[in-house]
């Protein structure tokens, strides 16, 4: 990834809680774009709505306070619970 990092982007995106992606601090460091993860989309079939609260947390202090936007890694099975997703866009809203 560190060879796109000077491309004329606004945002960056990637799985960044996956197993082989850059962190969101590592990314974050290396370019003036700002960088769009926190969530790893593959547990939202997987986890509660409580551990996803958490995730979410986890998430958007990795991102930190600037350039960064909440987001899963890539694209959500089109089988996610409609609440699992609600509660995650509560949780990134802080009203979970």
């Amino acid at each position: 990834m560190d060879d796109c990092l000077d491309f004329p982007v606004a945002a960056f995106s990637w799985w960044d809680r996956g197993p082989h992606g850059p962190a969101l601090e590592h990314v974050l460091g290396r370019t003036r774009a700002s960088v769009m993860g926190g969530i790893d989309q593959a547990l939202l079939t997987r986890r509660s709505p409580a551990f996803l609260k958490e995730h979410v947390a986890q998430g958007l202090k990795l991102g930190g306070p600037r350039r960064f936007l909440i987001a899963n890694g890539c694209s959500i099975d089109t089988w996610v619970s409609p609440a699992i997703v609600r509660a995650v866009v509560a949780a990134a809203r802080g009203r979970a």
